[in-house]
This record gives structure tokens, sequence and C-alpha cells, in this order.
């Protein structure tokens, strides 16, 4: 593998992994195999399916966590990452390069699995009779946006003014346009006629 690939979640990826280890494969024999969980955590060493009994090691919380686990066995074996069912937020890129040679990402076997490349959006609060608000810091600042919203693996339609058709505004402008002369407005706008529109 050459150059870098990379999983960009723009607005919102949903991506599923279905095909999980060959049959006959053992996962807990297999010493190249790392383990990610939604109950991990990326403190332990990825190479258990699940917690120990005193919970000091088990699956791995991220799919970074493990790529960064597998590249420390070097590329001359086949590594693979066991993504086990759940849902998982990539708040960033995955860039994979040729450190990442030969590495296999599956779902578990019999699961689903669904790596979500957008922002996990808690907090919902009652917001009148029929809807939930939730804060989100960063994005009245600019920070980020998006364009997509996943409610219990269901895409819901953005919320829009008017809710069908559109706005005719009943703003004036009478003001030439100076064709002869170039082009462009003979005065330019006052800024109350560019911030307001009447409907």
């Amino acid at each position: 593998m050459t150059g870098m690939f990379r999983i960009v979640g723009v607005a919102l990826i949903v991506a599923g992994l279905s095909a999980g280890l060959p049959a006959g494969t053992s996962e807990s024999a297999d010493r190249a195999t790392f383990f990610v969980a939604p109950d991990g955590s990326d403190t332990w060493s990825g190479r258990l399916a699940q917690a120990n009994g005193d919970r000091t090691d088990g699956p791995l919380a991220t799919l970074e966590a493990a790529c960064r686990a597998a590249r420390k066995m070097g590329t001359k074996q086949t590594r693979t990452i066991v993504v086990q069912e759940g849902r998982y937020f990539l708040n960033e890129p995955l860039v994979l390069t040729e450190e990442d040679n030969g590495l296999r990402i599956v779902g578990k076997t019999g699961g689903k699995t669904c790596l979500y490349g957008g922002r996990k959006v808690g907090g919902w609060e009652k917001d009148g009779d029929r809807s939930y608000s939730a804060e989100l810091p960063g994005v009245a600042d600019g920070k980020w946006d998006f364009r997509a919203l996943s409610v219990n693996g269901r895409f819901c339609p953005r919320a829009r003014v008017p809710k069908q058709g559109y706005f005719e505004h009943l703003s004036q402008f009478d003001v030439p346009w100076m064709s002869t002369t170039g082009g462009g407005w003979k005065r330019s706008t006052r800024s109350r006629e560019a911030a307001k529109k009447s409907f």
C-alpha cells in the first residue's frame, strides 16, 4: 500500500463492516489480531475480545488505537483488526499509510458493525410539545457544521422555512444597472438595504 487512504466525514458517512474472519480462523489464537468494542478502553492491549475478570485488559475502544497497536507489529505478518458489533464514531479521518500494508479491518462475524464519519450529539432536551433540541458548541461560532442528522439509524430531514416552496421578498432597489459604462449599479447598496428584506 502506498500513499494514504482516508475515511473522511464531511457531513455524515455511515459504513457497515459485515465480513468477518474467514472460516476456520481462530480469533484468540491469532497473535496478530486486535479487537475493538464499544465497551473497550484505549488503555488496554486490544488482544482480548472481551474484558478480563478484573477489567485490567480487554478490547480497544477506537479503530484509531487499534491501528496504532497493529503498526507496532510491523508489516512482515498479516495483522487483523476485528471491530465488534456496535456503533463507532470517527471524530477524525482514519489515515492508513504504508505502515498499514497487509492490515485487514473486518467486522465480527454475525454482528452488525457501523462506522459513522460524524459526531455523536448528546444532551437532548424537550423543546416544545413535539421537538427536542441540543446545544452544539462550536457550530454557532462557525468552527464546524453538519449537513445530515441520523437518529436511531434513520436519516432525518432538515428543517426549512418555509416548509414548502420559497419566499418572494418585497424589497425594492430602484437603481439602474450601468451596462454601457462597464457594468455595475449606479450606486452601491446602503447597509440597511443589504441587511433587511421584507416578505
